[in-house]
């Protein structure tokens, strides 16, 4: 019984990992940063995973995201521009 909870777990831990590696190093690089930021994203995870909208919500949102990545980079940039 037991060595099939552990079978289990890890399956799913290695299919976890699979899928969202990249969730899980934005979260770690995030909260190195701030702990803040990771509980606001954390927060947009959960609702874009469990509410019903979620769906809909994962468009506008990487939309908004890759909109403030791109402003990020050029506030950056124009430093080393001028």
């Amino acid at each position: 019984m037991k060595r099939e909870a552990l079978s289990i777990g890890v399956d799913h831990g290695i299919y976890c990992v699979g899928c969202c590696w990249a969730l899980m190093l934005l979260m770690f690089v995030v909260g190195t940063g701030s702990v803040g930021w990771m509980l606001l994203l954390g927060a947009v995870m959960a609702l874009e995973k469990n509410l019903p909208a979620g769906r809909r919500l994962s468009k506008p949102l990487g939309g908004a995201l890759m909109a403030g990545a791109i402003v990020v980079i050029f506030q950056n940039a124009a430093p080393l521009l001028s």
